[in-house]
This record gives structure tokens, sequence and C-alpha cells, in this order.
């Protein structure tokens, strides 16, 4: 799936095996057995905005991610500052196609626009 502007920094996460995932400052930062760090933020299209909820790694991972994602969306109701609220939860893949990560957030808007990935 293309998330946005993250689709090179997908590719360069191919075989790559994940130590730790954590949200800081807003910002999911995924920690691997050797290289730097990989950090990823979310935003919101005009007239809506985005945040990161929470971010959960599989206890032991000793495999390779394939750069692939999974993602699905779910309309929220009855929120009073938004006309729309949809929850995002995005699955990060290994080679097998098992989450590694899965990562919530949430995207407000008045109905028309959405959120989406950025490198941070």
């Amino acid at each position: 799936m293309s998330c946005y502007g993250i689709d090179d920094t997908l590719e360069a996460l191919k075989g790559r095996i994940l130590t730790k995932a954590e949200i800081v400052d807003g910002k999911l930062v995924m920690s691997f057995k050797e290289g730097e760090p990989v950090r990823l933020g979310v935003e919101g299209d005009c007239c809506s905005s985005s945040r990161m909820i929470d971010a959960q790694m599989r206890s032991y991972i000793e495999e390779p991610l394939s750069g692939e994602v999974k993602q699905d969306e779910t309309a929220l109701e009855g929120h009073p500052d938004d006309e729309s609220v949809v929850l995002y939860h995005t699955r990060f893949l290994t080679d097998s196609g098992q989450a590694a990560l899965s990562v919530l957030w949430v995207n407000g808007s008045n109905g028309y626009y959405g959120g989406y990935w950025v490198n941070a």
C-alpha cells in the first residue's frame, strides 16, 4: 500500500530487524539491530489533525521487516470537536507477513480530509 511520503522509507526498512519501537514527542521511533533509528510521524491534510495513540511490538522478533504495511481505518462516532474522526491501525509486516509492530493513530477533520504518514 502507499503511505504517501514514506514509501522510500518503507523500502529502506526491508531486511532490518526491529528491536524497539516507542512514541517519543508524538513521533514513532523505531530502533533496529543494526543501523540508525527511523523516526516517523503522522499529519493531517488541510483542515484536519492527526496524532499517534499507541505502538505495540511483538515481544520477540528475529525476522526481518518486509517493507510492507497493512492499514485499516475505522470511523468513530460522537466526537464533539470534529465532524469526522478516523482511527487508523497500521501494521509493519515481517517477511512472513506477520505484524512486527502495530500503531494506532487518529485523524479528526471536517469529513473531507484524512491523515498520512511522514518522515520525522
